[in-house]
């Protein structure tokens, strides 16, 4: 195993977005810019491959062609788009069939990878499921439980993969505005953070996500950690970018382009951004 482990992060393309007739090409671009570099060992997507998956899964295709097109190994999560959003939103919820279908697009919702990285376990999760109720949200806690024992067992991290954030602004941010469209109800992140189990579970050492269409990067401390978690926000590759209330655009959280977390042992974790121009639209959201 060679000493080092770079991943890829992006997020969010919204392929066979029919609104924003740039997103096509800046998907493109993206796609490019990934296939072209020569550092990389896995590109991570984190979600909304495309634009109205949940109810237009013929959109999958688009999204398998450009998954394809990054030369790359790849895995991908599930995001609000592809599935449908978190329970409670009003519209276009997260239901079993849209998940089942995304399962046979491309290979199921959930992952993992205990041998590619040195001292860290790789791990994907459906994060739509978080606070639905659904019989997957238990199987996949079930599951995530398992997998960071496992990580423990071999002395690993685990560099975790979901489109929605765990939090905005704190770890520990109660219910809110936030919640709701942007993040799980904190009930389901807390579990998610602190299962109910005695066993030893590896900690988070990375958290990559997507969804607010922002670039941030920082170290927040989560409950039950001994060291700081780094977090990784990927901006969207369709070019679009959000700024809200409880999420502003500042600190150049406008900026287009992709996340390079290069691991090593001991939960080491250096995270560069590498800048792709796009054509950018910022939508200002309301909460």
């Amino acid at each position: 195993m060679a000493e080092t482990f770079t991943l890829a992060h992006c997020s969010d393309p919204h392929l066979g977005h029919e609104r924003e007739p740039d997103s096509k090409e800046n998907a493109r671009r993206m796609a490019e810019a990934i296939a072209a570099d020569p550092g990389i060992d896995l590109v991570v997507i984190t979600g909304d491959l495309t634009d109205q998956g949940d109810e237009r899964p013929e959109d999958y295709a688009l999204a398998q062609r450009w998954v394809a097109s990054l030369g790359k190994p790849g895995r991908v999560v599930a995001g609000n788009h592809d599935v449908g959003a978190f329970v409670g939103v009003g519209r276009g919820e997260v239901r079993e069939p849209a998940c089942a279908r995304f399962d046979e697009a491309f290979g199921g919702d959930r992952w993992a990878n205990h041998d590619a990285a040195p001292g860290w376990s790789l791990v994907g999760v459906n994060s739509m499921v978080g606070g639905s109720g659904l019989e997957r949200e238990r199987a996949q806690q079930q599951w995530l439980t398992a997998q960071r024992q496992v990580a423990h067992q071999r002395g690993h991290a685990v560099a975790l993969c979901t489109h929605a954030p765990l939090f905005v602004n704190d770890p520990a941010e109660p219910a809110g505005p936030v919640h709701g469209y942007w993040t799980a109800p904190p009930m389901a992140r807390d579990a998610l953070v602190r299962p109910d189990t005695e066993a030893a579970l590896a900690p988070f050492g990375l958290v990559m996500s997507g969804h607010l269409h922002q670039c941030r990067s920082f170290e927040a401390g989560l409950a039950g950690h001994d060291r700081p978690t780094r977090f990784a926000w990927a901006p969207a590759a369709s070019g679009s970018i959000v700024d809200a209330p409880s999420f502003p655009l500042d600190d150049g959280r406008a900026r287009t382009g992709y996340w390079k977390h290069t691991l090593s042992a001991g939960a080491d974790v250096l995270s560069t951004f590498v800048r792709v121009v796009l054509e950018t639209r910022v939508y200002r959201a309301d909460e």
